[in-house]
């Protein structure tokens, strides 16, 4: 029986919308860009946003996506801790690539040190919502918290904290793209940290 078969056709017909994205892109390096595209469901809006992944490849950035789920919106941080997981990923990636090499320009031991030495007394806050930051820097780096402040400042230091490590990682991996999915299930502590970002 004859079929037809189509290879991997990519985008069709949202060139605009890729030249957009483009231009966005070659912003990163001078500031901060925050880029929505709005659509109904299974309209390639993720499609999209991943064309940007070659260029950023090509630039040695990072490119790391996440998605916020109605059923998680008790759980704050849900899908942007789902981009961190996928931040230590590489790093740890980095560091089985480099055991026995020293010519990379952005050494996993080289990152380790900057997150520990600049986030020292805040790591214990990040790894409560990134739990896979344990396996980068080591349990031994974590110093469990004695004091017990409240909400407020406990959030207060979060932000400031994870602030902190987006911007040593798009120090060593620029640019650094974060595609958020399903923003509309976000909950209110993942949209009041995405504000301190941009």
């Amino acid at each position: 029986m004859n079929k037809l078969r189509f290879s991997k056709l990519g985008i069709i017909g949202r060139e605009t919308e890729q030249r957009t994205l483009l231009n966005c892109l070659r912003n990163v390096g001078s500031k901060r860009e925050l880029v929505l595209i709005q659509g109904t469901s299974g309209t390639g809006k993720t499609a999209l946003a991943s064309t940007l992944r070659k260029y950023i490849r090509r630039a040695k950035g990072l490119y790391v996506k996440g998605k916020f789920d109605l059923n998680l919106r008790d759980q704050p941080y849900a899908g942007i801790a789902s981009c961190c997981r996928e931040i230590c990923g590489e790093l740890l990636e980095l560091q089985k690539v480099q055991q026995g090499e020293t010519s990379e320009s952005r050494s996993f031991d080289e990152i380790k040190k900057k997150i520990l030495a600049e986030l020292a007394a805040e790591i214990y806050l990040l790894t409560k919502v990134i739990p896979d930051l344990r396996e980068v820097i080591g349990d031994e780096n974590i110093k469990r918290e004695e004091s017990h402040p409240s909400h407020q400042e406990a959030k207060a230091r979060f932000n400031y904290a994870f602030r902190k490590f987006i911007c040593i990682i798009s120090s060593f991996f620029a640019p650094l793209v974060m595609v958020l999915d399903d923003l509309q299930w976000a909950d209110m502590a993942s949209l009041e940290l995405l504000e301190v970002l941009i």
